[in-house]
């Protein structure tokens, strides 16, 4: 992790997540680009006005006091940090950064009132776990960062089959000397056939602390993984984005109602296959 990218709307949550971020880039002597996606999306309008640039002033004055705000904290100087503002979506702005700026992960903040918030991420954080090529950390608001040392992994399993995303899940261990479990919800309490062969193979890959395996009984994946972040306390829930299935579906923002309502704690989301 080289260079960590945190959008912000200047709330609190966002930058409670600047905060996390801060942590997290001492850790990987990461930097940080701090940046607000700004712009007016079509209205269906006959009326043909642009007010980009006054948009833009507004988004420059706002992003000038969160500069200050930023050097008069305990934050200033301890990484190095850059700030902008970039017209387009949050999604395209996210985009624009990883393409064009070497940006390798991103933190952001949700306003979640308890749990990962009460429409699963959030607009833009779910849109960004939709989309986001790199790995993308969700930080609940008020939630202080403290070290990964119990990771929770949700897992249909076929992600054995990704080496990539494991391997982040490797890395992030090794760094933070971290306990993982990998959760698998069966939606019916018989053993899957290819759970042994899992389970061989996660312990080639984390040969000097293996992981362990939860599996929970749940016709709703929603409620087992909530369960099981009850019982597992992590302080970090892990999930693996897919083109198909529930993990495609998990991100839809037509999933309205709280996935995980007890879990107040960062998540972070992979991409997968």
């Amino acid at each position: 992790m080289k260079k960590i990218l945190v959008p912000t709307d200047f709330s609190e949550g966002a930058y409670h997540a600047l905060q996390y971020a801060v942590e997290l880039a001492k850790e990987y002597g990461a930097s940080i680009d701090v940046v607000n996606a700004f712009y007016m999306p079509p209205s269906g309008s006959t009326i043909l006005v642009d007010i980009t640039d006054v948009l833009k002033k507004s988004a420059d004055e706002a992003m000038a006091k969160l500069r200050a705000k930023v050097e008069a904290s305990a934050m200033h100087g301890e990484v190095d940090m850059r700030f902008e503002t970039h017209y387009g979506s949050v999604e395209q702005t996210i985009a624009y950064h990883v393409k064009h700026k070497g940006v390798d992960a991103v933190v952001m903040g949700t306003q979640g009132a308890g749990g990962i918030t009460e429409k699963w991420l959030g607009t833009n954080a779910s849109s960004a776990a939709k989309n986001t090529e790199v790995p993308l950390w969700v930080i609940p608001a008020g939630k202080d960062f403290r070290m990964p040392r119990k990771i929770l992994c949700a897992t249909d399993l076929k992600m054995f089959r990704d080496e990539e995303p494991l391997e982040y899940v490797r890395q992030l261990a090794n760094k933070f000397h971290s306990e993982v479990k990998f959760l698998h919800v069966r939606q019916d309490d018989s053993e899957k056939p290819e759970e042994k062969a899992c389970k061989e193979w996660a312990d080639e890959r984390f040969p000097v602390r293996k992981p362990e395996f939860v599996f929970v009984h749940d016709d709703d994946i929603e409620d087992g993984i909530e369960d099981a972040v009850e019982d597992e306390k992590p302080d970090l829930l892990v999930v693996v984005r897919r083109e198909y299935g529930f993990f495609k579906n998990l991100f839809h923002s037509s999933v309205t109602r709280q996935v995980v309502n007890s879990a107040d704690l960062p998540i972070l989301v992979l991409k997968g296959g």
